[in-house]
């Protein structure tokens, strides 16, 4: 293994070398995700709050893939290798375990490794990567060669692959690195706080995003709050140099909370991230413009939260605008976060009974994202489903039914194969569509196919509240009564009414 690393480099290694920025380039989440990094990676999308069920109406989805953290930049993914023999993809990924299983190793095993781990350690993580699937890198820490790791650029190494699996749509894999990389920092940051804290805080608010993408909510939500916790007394100290890192920290503070049910902090602390992008902005609007947009796009959903709905309209119009300037300078960087403040804006303008306006907007996300679903599928069909679920509405709207229905099955089809992968992130939504979905048969007479679509949608809700039922007993609440109007008329009232009774006990 080491003679073929050492005879010739190997085309396309040396990309995680060369990544210097520690924080996550996710999608805002690339910047898509709206996404997420900042955003919120890709790009994770809160849902509103179901209407009152006596409305009989629809819910949208609002955007908040820029929950997360920064923009990517190129938002680069994982070079491709196509010169690695399979005695060397062999090695490399298995040499960690092998060398486990030596319970004394011989002096020539030794000296191997000491050539090997200062100057390939790297090079075997970005073969893996590029190559199969990427299942840690520490388990060779426990030998006692550990001394030979330089942990501080693994690390390092380590968030950037995360942040490029991410890119591309590998998130239990940008989670397993970046959990790598938060033992590695949390280690350093034990034995030496004043060099390392910030370094195991930037790790943790990518460990954050990671979480929360594949539906693991209590942990993201602590490992956010321990982020912040480590930067708010060192931006107290020296505001000039952590208030940015505090600010994106609490963008995604209050993201987290909101997937809770605890509004009230949410928009608490975005409003406190609001404030410091919007300085830093008015100051250096090149380098902050993107960040001031990202979070006026999520106080925009913790203002609708509230029913506040003319502020989170000006916040949403500020942020499509910030965008639009970015978009247009830098497509390829900022078009999937301008897509993910259209969608929002979209919303908003519903909210205000300003249709035509809300259906083009909605209209112009969808082409956005369709385009980048094209190119990216694995990394933008769960925000193409977001916006058809919208649009679904919004043709509703306008009476265009049949439109509606075509666009309300492609979003399930979507999040019913997205489900299928990783059912923690996406059954909420899958849910959602599928309670959409029972309006649009419904109104088109399609009478029989309506309870099923809104039975499983309560199935679905049930298990989820079982688990949050800050977030979502309301939600199967209003599903249940849907179920109650769709199985009436069909003409099954026994079952119609148990379903209202059961309604009725969660509180109507």
């Amino acid at each position: 293994m080491i003679r073929e690393l050492t005879a010739s480099p190997i085309a396309g290694t040396g990309y995680l070398a060369g990544d210097d920025d520690d924080k996550d380039n996710d999608d805002d989440d690339d910047p898509d995700d709206d996404d997420d990094d900042h955003e919120d990676d890709h790009e994770d999308d809160d849902e509103d709050n179901l209407e009152d069920e006596n409305n009989n109406s629809d819910e949208d989805d609002d955007d908040n893939s820029d929950d997360q953290d920064p923009d990517s930049g190129d938002g680069s993914g994982i070079p491709e290798l196509t010169v690695v023999s399979e005695q060397l993809l062999y090695g490399c990924e298995y040499w960690g375990d092998h060398v486990c299983d030596i319970e004394s190793p011989t002096l020539s095993v030794t000296e191997i490794l000491r050539e090997f781990l200062p100057n390939y350690n790297t090079t075997w993580i970005e073969i893996v990567a590029s190559t199969s699937t990427f299942a840690g890198s520490l388990s060779a820490h426990a030998t006692e060669l550990t001394e030979l790791y330089d942990d501080v650029s693994q690390a390092r190494a380590l968030l950037s692959l995360s942040n490029r699996l991410e890119y591309v749509g590998r998130l239990e894999e940008a989670l397993t690195a970046i959990d790598d990389s938060v033992q590695l920092r949390r280690a350093l940051a034990a034995r030496q706080p004043a060099i390392f804290g910030t370094e195991l805080a930037d790790s943790l608010l990518n460990f954050s995003n990671r979480l929360s993408d594949l539906g693991r909510h209590d942990e993201a939500l602590t490992a956010i709050q321990e982020a912040v916790e480590v930067y708010r007394p060192l931006a107290a100290q020296k505001p000039a140099a952590f208030n940015a890192a505090l600010a994106e920290s609490l963008n995604n503070l209050s993201a987290r909370l909101s997937d809770h049910g605890r509004h009230e902090e949410a928009l608490a602390v975005i409003q406190e991230a609001v404030k410091l992008h919007r300085a830093f902005a008015a100051e250096r609007p090149q380098a902050f413009n993107a960040d001031l947009a990202l979070s006026l796009n999520n106080l925009s959903i913790r203002l609708s939260d509230h029913g506040r709905h003319e502020e989170a309209l000006a916040a949403i119009q500020e942020a499509v605008g910030l965008r639009r300037a970015l978009a247009a300078e830098r497509p390829a960087a900022f078009n999937a976060v301008l897509a993910g403040s259209l969608n929002n804006l979209s919303l908003r303008l519903s909210d205000h009974g300003r249709h035509e306006e809300a259906l083009a907007v909605n209209q112009e996300a969808v082409g956005l994202r369709r385009a980048l679903a094209a190119e990216r599928p694995a990394a933008f069909n769960a925000d193409l489903a977001d916006s058809l679920n919208n649009l679904s509405i919004r043709l509703s709207d306008h009476g265009r039914r049949e439109e509606a229905l075509a666009a309300s099955q492609e979003a399930v089809g979507l999040r019913r194969a997205l489900a299928a992968e990783r059912p923690a992130a996406f059954n909420a939504v899958l849910a959602e569509s599928l309670y959409n979905l029972s309006f649009k048969f419904s109104r088109l007479g399609r009478h029989e196919e309506a309870p099923g679509a809104v039975q499983e949608a309560v199935n679905l809700f049930r298990a989820l509240a079982s688990e949050r039922p800050k977030v979502f007993t309301s939600r199967l609440r209003n599903a249940l009564w849907q179920l109650s109007l769709c199985l009436s008329a069909s003409g099954r009232e026994a079952e119609a009414e148990v379903a209202l009774e059961e309604a009725r006990s969660l509180g109507l």
